[in-house]
């Protein structure tokens, strides 16, 4: 992953919205076209530890998404996503 101006030290949050790559849908986990495992790899790589922020649905549809989601971050295997 290139390095950008600011490293994961100054990154507090990072908002999750699923989408079908051309703009941001608000889409239930699954329903999407992102691949969260090759999107969590390099940022827990570079020792990000901030939020995740889910960006769809209702209450329900986000409590089910973060399971979802977490177990995605630790099928990475990388040692700050367990």
């Amino acid at each position: 992953m290139a390095r950008c101006g600011f490293g994961p030290d100054r990154m507090r949050e990072i908002r999750v919205a699923y989408n079908l790559r051309d703009k941001e849908h608000h889409m239930y986990p699954v329903e999407g076209s992102i691949d969260f495992r090759a999107v969590f790899t390099p940022i827990e790589g570079m020792g990000y530890t901030g939020q995740y922020t889910n960006g769809f649905g209702n209450m329900d549809d986000i409590l089910r998404g973060r399971e979802y989601l977490v177990a995605e971050a630790k099928a990475t295997e990388v040692p700050s996503a367990q």
